[in-house]
């Protein structure tokens, strides 16, 4: 027998088709080195657990609130809507026990709807003070 088995352990088999060969050994037919077992024929590689899509909610929802709070000043409206569904949406992956992803995707979207809001009561306090000294100057 010939290759990389019979010099280093003549009595041991290669390993199967689509198997990872043990430490110090060369990969054999079909295999590739250091990518594990090759999804089969019609399957998606695994990127780790599914995501929760009312946690993708969120943090567009959070996303958007900083966007439309810079372009319009109408971001505190989807900040709002973002930290309401903030809750179910960690409660929806709670509930899966760990068959689900996501809560760095609602804790992301929770902290950009909470920016906004604090954002937003900065310039009305802004617009308030300057309204104030417009009317107490003249």
């Amino acid at each position: 027998m010939s290759g990389p088995w019979s010099q280093q352990n003549p009595g041991e088999q290669p390993p199967a088709y689509g198997q990872q060969p043990g430490w110090g050994q060369a990969p054999g037919p079909g295999q590739q080195p250091g990518y594990g077992q090759q999804p089969g024929y019609g399957q998606q590689p695994g990127y780790g657990q599914p995501t929760s899509g009312k946690a993708t909610t969120v943090l567009v929802l959070g996303i958007a609130s900083l966007v439309l709070m810079v372009f319009c000043g109408l971001g505190f409206i989807t900040a709002i809507i973002a930290l309401v569904m903030a809750g179910g949406a960690e409660r929806e992956i709670a509930a899966a026990g760990g068959a689900l992803g996501g809560s760095g995707q609602v804790k992301a979207g929770r902290i950009m709807a909470w920016v906004t809001l604090g954002l937003t009561a900065v310039g009305l306090i802004l617009v308030i003070g300057l309204v104030a000294l417009s009317f107490g100057v003249s």
